[in-house]
């Protein structure tokens, strides 16, 4: 090749270079990612199809993993039992200091891959649409961008759903464990988790596995009714209704194109794996798309990571759907049509021996 040719050459790999790893979702695992690539020397951009504040007021367990992860980034140690929310709006602080460009109310609607760069389209507040191309995509949406679940990249299902509604509130909790009833005829339980620090409680409302929302509307008085009876109060967000679909990923890898966290596969929320995975995963993803080579090498490496640690998770998520009457009959029992009130619930130490179990292991 001649000096001529490999300027230009050389010119074009400076300009894909410098195009951004451009990342949808500005979830845990979207911000951590973000984060950890700005603070290397990458050029980065986030779309979140939400607002700015954070809504998701699900309680999580936080695994050692994910414990380590979040002082690494600076968010500190929020202890083991926290929420979605906390989590979010420390490290969307985090991003907003050091200056990633996250744009809100963004909503991804392609993803289309080239020899040297991806192509992604956005519709914005006034759906208006506009395409920047970036040199990686990194899809951290929870599994909402069609483009990104088709051919290698289809999640798959894994076991069976599950259906819950959960609110957060803020008053004391009245037990230092999981608490809650179960009633045996309609396989139905109410159960809370404490927060730490007397942070409150997060309620659950839980259906078996297998059933589908058919009417969200029924399903939240539903909840309603049973929360005004426990006389809980007002939660700090609207109660928000579940269907956690379990699913993996034949792939978390297609050229250019990364899927972590939920995105690659999701869990039952129940195995408190959810954030921790979000978090491995971008570990996975800063450490891999930050080190020399080509980007579809880089990608693949960081995939490979990703998809054996949601593998790991998928085992575990279907011997709770599995074990779920079990654990539910470890609460007191009740009967909640004919009568609930507060006296009805209890502590359940065989429930939280089994939640402490499962968070406390690796996610490998």
């Amino acid at each position: 090749m001649s000096a001529g040719g490999t300027q230009v050459l050389d010119s074009a790999r400076s300009i894909a270079r410098e195009l951004p790893v451009i990342i949808g979702g500005g979830g845990p695992a979207g911000t951590a990612t973000a984060l950890g690539l700005k603070r290397a020397g990458e050029a980065v951009h986030v779309f979140e199809a939400r607002g700015v504040d954070p809504t998701r007021a699900r309680n999580i367990f936080l695994r050692p993993q994910a414990r380590e992860i979040l002082r690494d980034i600076g968010v500190g140690d929020p202890g083991r039992d926290t929420t979605i929310m906390s989590i979010e709006q420390k490290l969307r602080g985090l991003a907003r200091d050091e200056h990633v460009p996250i744009d809100f109310h963004h909503r991804i609607v392609d993803v289309a891959a080239h020899d040297d760069h991806v192509a992604v389209t956005v519709a914005g507040p006034d759906d208006a649409l506009r395409t920047m191309q970036g040199r990686i995509f990194v899809d951290a949406s929870g599994g909402r961008i069609a483009a990104t679940n088709e051919g290698a990249l289809e999640r798959v299902p894994t076991s069976r759903n599950h259906v819950y509604v959960t609110a957060q509130y803020d008053s004391p909790a009245p037990f230092d464990r999981v608490f809650g009833a179960y009633d045996r005829g309609r396989d139905e339980s109410m159960f809370f988790f404490p927060i730490a620090d007397d942070g409150g409680f997060v309620a659950y409302y839980d259906l078996p596995p297998g059933r589908t929302i058919t009417d969200e509307a029924a399903l939240l008085a539903r909840y309603d009714a049973l929360a005004g009876r426990l006389e809980l109060g007002t939660p700090v967000s609207p109660p928000q209704a579940f269907d956690a679909q379990q699913h993996l990923s034949r792939s978390a890898a297609d050229g250019r194109i990364l899927k972590i966290g939920d995105s690659a596969g999701n869990a039952d929320p129940y195995i408190g794996a959810g954030m921790a995975a979000a978090l491995v995963d971008s570990r996975s993803a800063v450490r891999e798309l930050t080190r020399s080579g080509s980007p579809e090498a880089l990608v693949g490496n960081a995939a490979r990571d990703v998809i054996d640690g949601h593998r790991h998770l998928a085992r575990d998520a279907g011997l709770m759907v599995r074990a779920r009457g079990l654990g539910m009959r470890m609460l007191p029992p009740a009967h909640f049509d004919e009568r609930l009130s507060r006296s009805d619930l209890g502590s359940s130490m065989g429930l939280d021996f089994v939640s402490r179990f499962l968070t406390s292991r690796p996610i490998a």
